[in-house]
């Protein structure tokens, strides 16, 4: 899976099946990679499914990661919902 600007598409290029995803503006700029692919889940899971589990899944991968401050820094490119699943993270 590859993210674009572009339209969301699947391409088979020789054996393999290359599939595009969309992803708005914003995202593209997100900064880490760990503190990048948890802004993509969270926007995958959605709001109302996120549970007090996952926040702590979350906390330890972050903590391991070393990304803490990449996350911070992206917070100000997420919508409102996020930021604050995004605090309760950083907590």
């Amino acid at each position: 899976v590859y993210y674009t600007r572009g339209k969301t598409e699947n391409r088979r290029i020789g054996p393999w099946l290359i599939e595009f995803v969309h992803q708005e503006e914003q995202v593209m700029g997100l900064r880490g990679e760990i503190a990048s692919l948890i802004v993509l889940g969270l926007s995958s899971i959605g709001p109302d499914n996120i549970k007090p589990w996952m926040i702590a899944r979350i906390r330890s991968i972050l903590e391991d990661s070393g990304d803490r401050d990449n996350l911070i820094d992206n917070k100000r490119l997420v919508p409102p919902w996020m930021r604050e699943i995004i605090e309760e993270i950083l907590a």
